[in-house]
């Protein structure tokens, strides 16, 4: 017997992923989610995401090689 309700639409099905952490961005992570109690990791790196991608070719490719030499 299912006891769950029944949903009008599911959920799209997202990809799942995982990634790794150095102390500095594992502090400045923790620095973040404090800064507002609804922030979660997966918003604020989905947000880091997308203002990387809104950033111009050149600067995108400056801040992924500075994460990179960290």
């Amino acid at each position: 017997m299912n006891t769950f309700p029944e949903r009008k639409t599911k959920a799209p099905k997202e990809q799942i992923s995982s990634f790794r952490h150095n102390a500095i961005s594992a502090t400045q992570l923790a620095e973040i989610l404090n800064d507002n109690p609804l922030y979660s990791p997966s918003v604020v790196i989905r947000g880091a995401l997308l203002a990387i991608y809104r950033m111009p070719k050149d600067e995108r490719e400056a801040v992924i090689l500075d994460a990179a030499n960290r």
